[in-house]
């Protein structure tokens, strides 16, 4: 398999696909944002592919979350509450990984990469948005 200076990761790391220009933005950005959020929190847009999209979207349906917010929020609390545990992280990911083994012929790696580059760089439809709640919108007498 070949290097690509972009998909090297030391032992026991993800593969990140992102140019490493990009990486070491985004982490003097964290760097720099951590005082203003400890004060304040963060705010930020996020996109979800499709498949995370409805998973998200499902539990917001079936009134586990009241809308998307209050779900990341408790996600990534419950994410939070794991990080610690870093053998039942080990063991979530190698069940995960054992769920998505399909039989079959193996795919290379090289052509995932390059499926995933596609995916990433490649046009792709408008993502659905979600819109807060507005009395207004509804049709709703605020007045009194």
């Amino acid at each position: 398999m070949g290097s690509d200076e972009n998909t090297d990761a030391p032992q026991g790391e993800s593969c990140d696909l992102r140019p490493r220009a990009e990486i070491a933005h985004n982490i003097a950005q964290a760097k720099a944002l951590k005082p203003q959020a400890a004060k304040g929190g963060l705010a930020f847009e996020a996109w979800l592919p499709p498949q995370q999209a409805l998973f998200l979207l499902g539990l917001v349906e079936s009134g586990k979350f009241a809308d998307p917010h209050e779900a990341l929020f408790n996600l990534i609390g419950e994410a939070q509450d794991l990080a610690p545990h870093e053998d039942l992280r080990k063991e979530l990911l190698k069940r995960s990984l054992d769920a998505a083994l399909m039989p079959g012929e193996r795919v290379p790696i090289e052509d995932c990469v390059l499926d995933m580059r596609e995916r990433i760089e490649g046009p792709r439809p408008e993502p659905a948005v979600w819109k807060e709640w507005s009395p207004q919108e509804a049709g709703e007498d605020n007045s009194g």
